[in-house]
Order: C-alpha cells, then structure tokens, then sequence
C-alpha cells in the first residue's frame, strides 16, 4: 500500500519547477502517442510513395547522403514507436507508486489538463486539504521521471 509523502520530504522540493518539468514531459508524451497513432491508422499508405529510393552501392561515392524518404518515415515510425511504448509503460510503472487519490489527481489535473476543483470536488476536500496530495503527487512524478528539484 502506497502512502503520501511527508511534509519534511516535501518541503525539500521547489513544486513550482518540479511541475513545470512534468509538464514537458506529459507534452511531449501526449504528442509522442497521437503522432504514434496517426501513423498506425494510416497502415501501408503512410509508406507508399511515388519514388523509391535507389540502395545500390556506388564505390566511387564516398560520402553517404541521407535524402531518403521512405528511410525517414520508417526512422520516425520507429522512433514514435518506441517512445511512446518507453513513455506509456513509464508512466505505468508511477501509477504503482501512486495512492487512490494520487492517481485521480495525476490523470485527472496533471494529464488531462483540468481544473483542480474536480479532485476537489471528488473528494469533497478543500483546496488546502488537496495539498498533500497534490504535492505529493507532483514530486513522486519527477522523482519517478527524474526531473525533481531541490530548494
């Protein structure tokens, strides 16, 4: 069973740029899985192209050019691919770490965007009661991530 931080831990961490570092990271995760997607509905068409890349070997070349096309979408297919699995089951892992109201807060405010209130409102809590759970949650996220911040 997973427990809150303690407030002596807590106090250790400047919030405000705990935050601002997961925010980059849940951006770029979001992003990372709707390019990810994309590519996947579009299957076979996404690859298809009206030239094809020429891969004989020329000795007299000596310098390799990389204006690939195709090479280049499968490199950012891959590259999506991968990163979105390493983010997905990342983020997989800090729900373990998470309580109840942790996880609520983190899907609910931190990856959804919405206004703090719902938690609030959910938990029939106040603002200040959210606290502990708000700060907890923001620096179990950049502790699990890597991105915390001391004072």
């Amino acid at each position: 069973m997973e427990v809150l931080l303690r407030r002596d831990t807590i106090k250790q961490y400047d919030i405000k740029k705990c935050k601002e570092n997961i925010e980059k990271i849940i951006s770029e995760y979001i992003k990372v899985k709707y390019e990810y997607s994309n590519i996947l509905l579009l299957g076979k068409d996404y690859y298809d192209s009206s030239t094809t890349s020429n891969y004989e070997l020329k000795p007299e070349e000596r310098t390799i050019k990389y204006s690939d096309r195709i090479g280049n979408q499968v490199s950012f297919k891959i590259d999506n691919e991968n990163e979105a699995r390493e983010l997905g089951i990342s983020i997989a892992n800090l729900y373990t770490k998470f309580t109840k109201e942790e996880k609520d807060f983190f899907n609910i405010v931190l990856l959804a965007g919405k206004a703090q209130s719902i938690v609030e409102d959910l938990y029939q809590i106040s603002k200040i009661g959210l606290e502990p759970i708000k700060y907890s949650c923001i620096i179990k996220t950049a502790m699990h991530f890597n991105v915390s911040v001391l004072k």
